[in-house]
């Protein structure tokens, strides 16, 4: 009887591993850790691909209130030249819960990417230089135009489309 119950219990642990082993895979394909130099090598090729890179946190209400505009934005676009790339500037800690959460609740299907740096001195004035650091914000880029733009505040769904043309 005892070796049965151990023997349950053991199979009960070895199937909630598996099932957070693949939670956590799951989000990490919604959500992967990126330091600024790789970020930077994905909007910085030479297409005609307009580039809206946008700055957020999980704790921004501003952010947060926008989403659905961008993620509307983004799904309008999806057939055009058009690239919606969404960085969080979560600490990294506490990015397991809530990014996974965010992503599903605003049904976010673009990349997102978890900045992971440490001197946000450096990496804000790379950005801009005129930037605070402040969010929500909005790098809009086309590198083949040499077109770049910078908007440290929300933003709505009109504003957006005016922007893309």
């Amino acid at each position: 009887m005892l070796k049965n119950l151990l023997l349950n219990r053991n199979l009960t642990c070895l199937f909630f591993i598996l099932i957070i082993s693949s939670f956590e895979k799951i989000h990490a394909q919604n959500a992967q850790v990126i330091n600024f130099n790789s970020l930077q090598k994905i909007y910085s090729n030479k297409s005609d691909t307009t580039y809206f890179i946008h700055f957020f946190a999980s704790w921004c209400l501003p952010c947060l209130n926008e989403l659905p505009d961008f993620v509307s934005f983004s799904d309008q676009h999806k057939n055009e030249k058009v690239k919606m790339i969404f960085v969080s500037l979560d600490m990294k800690k506490d990015s397991i819960k809530t990014l996974p959460q965010l992503i599903e609740k605003f049904k976010i299907n673009v990349p997102v990417f978890l900045l992971d740096e440490t001197n946000a001195d450096k990496w804000i004035n790379m950005v801009d230089k005129k930037w605070s650091g402040s969010i929500p914000a909005t790098l809009i880029l086309n590198n083949e135009k040499k077109y770049k733009k910078f908007f440290s505040e929300s933003m709505s769904l009109q504003t957006l489309n005016k922007l893309v043309k």
